[in-house]
């Protein structure tokens, strides 16, 4: 525990920094976004599966953006490259909050999940398993404890903001990123050109030496990536959290109403999913220091199928507190794929790499809430629609055992 502490004093800014991104990335988060379902629907007079179509649609353009984005990181300045999604971020809130048309609606939900889900979640992951190397999966671990904390906070957000007229809410987001955010991003950046000289440094001294037992010494290009087997094998698992739990928060307010559950409860029962995310982030980025995320890829997705197996068959209202909580410690533990890539294909291309992982996260992101939509749309009870995502849980920890046993050295 004390080397624990001592290495969070000596690199809090840094790992304030990560913490901060995947926080405020939250308002791009399907969460926060669904908590205004209701009023966008009747806004723009959409059912169910068209406001589904038209998430899905914004969604997978913000994951083909982010493929040809997300690779610029490798090569701009960090502070400049945060400065700009935040601003872009505050700028997203703002179109959302005076869209008159479909279109205008699209465009923003778009830039939201561009910029809050896959960017700056991208940036956060990429920064930390870029710049630590024997501490990675601590520093993983601790930047992905903002997802949780932005659960427990933006939820309870949201909740609040209902209060007022959702043009009037978006409104106050967009300012408070303006003028809050983006400048403490800059601050907490300060030291950055040292940091990105040591890190340089090291990569040079890293070609010369041997390959470690839980990282390579080659380092892959992209282009490399997309052939080897081993990445679409351990594909489907790194995408199943966001792809499953994206679907069932974005109808929330529909397996709410068709549990039985009140909303208020609902959304209390995200502070355990968030405390759930959060302690198990922790438990996970000790592991993968000590053995290498590797062995832990099919087994961190457990947990997510016992809560899909309650909300499938439990309809009393401390169902959703057991599904939450069983469901967060999956989440947390997603800081596995933040250091498999690295572990598998080195860092000097990490960015372009994750930008790819990425981009597929957010297309499975895109897709949930419209297959989701359309089942309903057919009366498909979510019921029937948790034992659908409990054997895909199934089948990608399977397919991921099998990157457990290749072992293939990149050196």
């Amino acid at each position: 525990m004390k080397p624990y502490l001592q290495f969070i004093h000596a690199n809090r800014r840094f790992l304030g920094f990560g913490v901060a991104l995947t926080f405020f990335s939250s308002i791009g988060q399907t969460f926060f976004i669904a908590m205004f379902g209701d009023e966008l629907r009747a806004e723009f007079n959409l059912t169910d599966g068209g406001f589904g179509r038209l998430y899905m649609l914004a969604t997978l353009a913000s994951g083909l953006t982010l493929m040809r984005v997300g690779r610029l990181i490798d090569c701009v300045d960090l502070r400049a490259w945060t400065a700009v999604i935040a601003a872009a971020l505050a700028g997203a809130a703002l179109c959302l909050a005076h869209a008159t048309t479909v279109v205008l609606l699209g465009l923003a939900l778009f830039s939201l999940r561009l910029c809050g889900q896959g960017l700056m979640g991208h940036t956060a992951m990429t920064s930390m398993a870029r710049y630590y190397d024997r501490n990675r999966g601590i520093a993983l671990s601790i930047a992905g404890a903002g997802f949780a904390f932005g659960f427990a906070v933006f939820e309870e957000l949201a909740l609040r903001l209902r209060d007022v007229p959702w043009r009037q809410a978006w409104t106050y987001v967009a300012a408070a990123y303006a003028v809050v955010v983006v400048p403490f991003f800059v601050w907490l950046l300060r030291g950055q050109a040292e940091r990105h000289r040591l890190h340089l440094a090291r990569l040079e001294a890293a070609e010369r030496a041997p390959a470690t037992e839980h990282g390579s010494r080659r380092q892959w290009t992209r282009k490399e990536v997309v052939r080897d087997a081993r990445f679409w094998l351990a594909l489907p698992a790194a995408v199943a959290t966001p792809f499953l739990m994206t679907g069932f928060i974005f109808h929330g307010i529909r397996l709410v109403e068709g549990k039985g559950w009140n909303l208020e409860w609902y959304s209390q029962c995200f502070v355990a999913f968030g405390v759930s995310t959060w302690v198990s982030s922790l438990v996970f980025g000790v592991l993968i220091d000590r053995v290498g995320a590797r062995r832990l890829l099919p087994l961190f997705l457990i947990p997510l199928g016992v809560g899909l197996a309650v909300l499938a068959t439990v309809r009393s209202p401390v169902g959703a507190l057991l599904y939450l909580s069983m469901a967060g410690i999956s989440a947390g533990a997603t800081v596995i794929t933040g250091a498999l890539w690295a572990e598998l294909y080195g860092v000097a291309h990490l960015g372009a790499i994750r930008a790819l992982s990425s981009a597929c996260m957010v297309f499975s992101t895109a897709l949930s809430p419209w297959l989701m939509g359309e089942l309903l749309d057919a009366r498909v009870a979510m019921e029937a629609i948790a034992w659908m995502a409990l054997g895909y849980v199934i089948l990608s920890s399977v397919l991921a055992g099998f990157v457990v046993r290749d072992r293939t050295e990149g050196a």
